[in-house]
């Protein structure tokens, strides 16, 4: 019952979205799926497909992408995740100078869980799984 609630104030709340987007604006319903959903929700489950990897080590479970500072912003610096479950008191903007300070001591404590960028995320599982999803324990 609680997740049919959640549906519904979800589909309600997308409502006024969609009355301003197909109606006042006149952008097409495909082209709001295809061109905005669509990118958004893939860019986003890459980010999140990576975060995190099933170890029995809970240190060694969050990652660090070293990418570009466009793909940084994009994702508010959780590219690097293993920085932010060390000081999850800093706010987004302040993780980078404590990556650069402590690369070393972060890499070790993460059992260097560490990728080039997204791109070698691509590359590496575009054709194969990266984990089974369950818990390790």
């Amino acid at each position: 019952m609680q997740k049919a609630r959640c549906w519904l104030i979800h589909i309600l709340a997308c409502l006024p979205v969609l009355y301003w987007l197909l109606i006042v604006c006149e952008i097409p319903f495909w082209a709001y799926i295809g061109l905005f959903v669509y990118p958004g929700v893939a860019l986003t489950m890459l980010r999140s497909f990576i975060e995190h990897q099933a170890v029995d080590n809970i240190a060694q479970r969050s990652i660090i992408v070293e990418t570009n500072p466009i793909t940084g912003l994009m994702f508010l610096n959780n590219n690097l995740h293993a920085v932010h479950h060390q000081h999850p008191q800093l706010a987004w903007y302040q993780l980078p100078p404590i990556w650069q300070e402590e690369r070393e001591a972060v890499l070790a404590a993460n059992g260097h869980y560490y990728y080039a960028g997204y791109l070698s995320i691509i590359h590496r599982y575009w054709l194969q799984p990266k984990e089974q999803p369950n818990h390790p324990l």
